[in-house]
């Protein structure tokens, strides 16, 4: 089986959830929301009428009306919402980064709507390793899938890839969330940038609504559709960027190093080679703690449009 987008015959048109699953859809996006941290955690001890939050304040209402407009326009908002529902917790609970034996916990963090519409994060994976150690990266979940619809997909995961591509390229931060609230460190909730590895995540209408439906049977007490999940070609899919786009982000990050032993390495800075050093390091160890992740890898990657994006950013530019 591959996940190669095809007819779903539940489905009504390919931009609205199928009604079959909507009480369950509706529920869970319920679910989802109720982790996103709300404007008061980000003004709290903030003086009335401070410089902060009057900016915080305008952040929230731009994403207000931002999410709006995108509703009254976007026919794919309410299946996008499924998917951004449906990755926040599905890859843990089905164990597709590994089990528990394993020593490493995985946990998912969503973000603000000002950092789902301003930088692209539409969540943040938080990696506790054995020692303690707190690893993350942002996923943008995107329903622009090659299978889908050709070259319109083709142009929107292009612009999506450029500029985190491009940044990595020079040295500096892939991604970033302005307004975080960490699960795995209670003490972090940050009004400041916080910078991350920033990954595409690409997967056709039809994956994302059969997830749904055997999550919605699972909820229903069928034992049987818990295996299907943990071993749903979707499973390798996801690794594979996963796994894709850091293996990139390291590259990236090796060349940049490579190129400041030249003689404009020290017009760049120190802080940018730290910073390069830092995420090839951190993408080596993630990989080699994760289990999951060393099961991913570019040739098992059916999404071949975003294969050829990586591939192309190391030693060819990222324009």
């Amino acid at each position: 089986m591959n996940i190669a987008e095809k007819p779903h015959a539940h489905s009504e048109s390919v931009g609205t959830v199928p009604d079959h699953i909507w009480g369950y859809f509706t529920d869970l996006r319920r679910e989802v929301e109720s982790y996103v941290p709300g404007i008061d955690r980000f003004l709290d001890g903030l003086p009335e009428g401070s410089p902060e939050r009057q900016v915080i304040s305008k952040d929230f209402e731009w994403a207000s009306r931002m999410k709006r407009e995108i509703k009254l326009k976007d026919e794919d908002v309410e299946i996008g919402s499924l998917a951004e529902a449906i990755l926040f917790g599905l890859p843990g609970q089905y164990s597709w980064y590994g089990d528990g034996k394993d020593r490493v916990r995985v946990t998912t963090v969503k973000t603000t709507e000002y950092d789902d519409y301003y930088n692209g994060a539409d969540l943040v994976r938080e990696v506790v390793l054995p020692d303690g150690t707190v690893m993350r990266w942002i996923e943008d979940i995107t329903l622009a899938h090659p299978a889908a619809s050709s070259e319109r997909a083709h142009d929107v995961l292009r612009e999506k890839m450029r500029e985190p591509l491009r940044r990595a390229a020079v040295g500096q931060d892939s991604g970033m969330v302005k307004y975080f609230e960490s699960v795995e460190d209670p003490r972090l909730l940050t009004r400041e940038l916080f910078y991350m590895p920033r990954i595409i995540i690409s997967l056709p209408r039809s994956i994302i609504i059969e997830l749904a439906e055997l999550d919605q049977r699972v909820r229903g007490g069928d034992r049987n559709a818990v295996e299907k999940l943990r071993q749903h070609p979707a499973r390798q899919e996801y690794l594979s960027q996963l796994r894709t786009a850091l293996e990139t982000y390291k590259a990236l990050a090796l060349a940049f190093i490579e190129q400041m032993d030249g003689p404009g390495g020290r017009l760049i800075g120190q802080k940018r080679l730290n910073l390069a050093r830092r995420i090839a390091a951190d993408i080596d160890r993630l990989i080699e703690e994760l289990p999951g992740l060393r099961e991913g890898n570019i040739d098992a990657m059916e999404n071949r449009w975003l294969g050829e994006f990586y591939g192309g950013a190391v030693g060819q530019g990222t324009e």
